[in-house]
Formats: structure tokens, sequence, C-alpha cells
């Protein structure tokens, strides 16, 4: 075998070992609020309203119980393409999901952890954390950003924010 071939078949393989990637949802289920962040620039992490402003991005309050704003989020991630849920319950507030990029296959981390703020019965509020990342890489030239972004804008006209109380 010649070099060129052997480089070709390596490269084949490994991209086949990439499209192909278990994700193990032990590892990716995560707190969303307390992401263990890499230091590279592949994440995006949104922080819930009121949380701790660590992340790059601050969520908004919303007029709906937590529950149903995870199942609308769930929802508008599911109708995209090559994404799958490995983890979690809508109903407790907590998913994770992976999507993968359409040339190569690149695997990426989506953890979604919905927040009561709110519990009264009369006008239930919530909030939202998620935790976008790449699995290999050092960049992801804003495509976590992009998709957090884009996944909101989605879900806005289910979601009514709440206006001022008087």
């Amino acid at each position: 075998m010649t070099f060129a071939t052997t480089a070709a078949l390596f490269v084949a393989a490994m991209l086949l070992f990439i499209r192909f990637a278990a994700m193990d949802p032990k590892r990716w289920r995560i707190d969303p609020e307390r992401p263990i962040r890499s230091g590279k620039p592949n994440d995006f992490h949104l922080t819930a309203f009121a949380a701790c402003p660590v992340g790059d991005q601050m969520a908004g309050v919303y007029d709906l119980p937590f529950e149903s704003l995870c199942n609308i989020l769930q929802d508008v991630a599911l109708a995209e393409p090559r994404t799958i849920r490995i983890a979690g319950d809508e109903m407790l507030g907590h998913i994770t999901l992976v999507q993968r990029s359409a040339l190569m296959g690149f695997p990426d981390a989506i953890t979604i952890m919905t927040y009561p703020i709110d519990h009264s019965d009369d006008h239930p509020t919530s909030s939202v954390a998620i935790y976008s990342r790449s699995r290999y890489g050092n960049s992801d030239r804003g495509i976590n950003r992009a998709r957090v972004q884009r996944w909101l804008a989605e879900a806005a006209p289910f979601l009514a924010e709440p206006q001022p109380r008087i």
C-alpha cells in the first residue's frame, strides 16, 4: 500500500468514527447552570434568569410552567434534522439532546433545564438554562450560540414573556 492509500484509509476511518461515535448520556447530561467549561471557544451557555450570571447570555422569564417551557423547546429542537434526545424528561424540565452536523456528523450535546420562577397556580412563570457544546474540535465558529438563539427564536411565538403587573 502506498502512503497516500494508507492516509486516505486512516482519514476515512476517523470520519466514520466521528460520525458514529456514541454519546453516553451519563457523561453529557449535566446541570446546565453549573457546566464545567473547557475554556475552548466551542460552547455556549445560556443562564437562567436570576441565576448567577456566569454564562454567555441570560434567559428571560416566560409566562408558563417550567414543564411546558421544556416541552416547547424540546419540540423545536427535535424538529431540526439530525437531532435526538439521549436523556431526560421534559416533565422534569431537564433533557439532553445531540445534534450532528450535516456533512461530517460532528456531534454537539445540548442540555436544557427549565426552572420555575413563580409557582402560583394562576400565573406560573419559568426560565431556562441551556448549555450547548461541541464534542470535538477547538472552535465551533459560533454554531452553538447560533443554535440556542435560533431555538429560542423559533419557540418565541409559543413563549409569552410576562407583562409588568400593576
